[in-house]
């Protein structure tokens, strides 16, 4: 799929109506807006990133793959859909989108035995 396809999946229309309602701009044929939303969040120091060592990295790399990003966004395990319903605001809707992409990366990273 292309860009501009997972721009019309549900999680990236709504994320590109807050990007609308905030008169933030992104190129829906080369970003996807979820990743907008939380590049513009994270550049506004809106969000808590905790454990998220480098997130403008993390969000570089998701954005060079999106088809990674859509599993990680879109999906609660490997071929099972989730369905997220975003809050209104930047930050909150933000949030939402990192927290599941953290919880998804964290989820099928192996741990490794001591």
């Amino acid at each position: 799929m292309s860009v501009r396809e997972f721009n019309e999946v549900s999680l990236n229309r709504q994320s590109a109506e807050i990007l609308k309602r905030y008169r933030i701009p992104f190129n829906p044929s080369t970003e996807l807006a979820s990743l907008a939303l939380i590049r513009e969040a994270l550049e506004r120091n809106l969000l808590e990133t905790g454990e998220i060592e480098e997130p403008l990295l993390l969000i570089a790399k998701l954005s060079a793959n999106p088809e990674w990003a859509m599993s990680l966004m879109t999906e609660s395990e490997p071929g099972v859909e989730l369905e997220m319903e975003l809050s209104e605001t930047l930050e909150e809707a933000a949030a939402q989108i990192l927290e599941e992409t953290v919880a998804s990366i964290k989820a099928t990273t192996p741990v490794p035995s001591p």
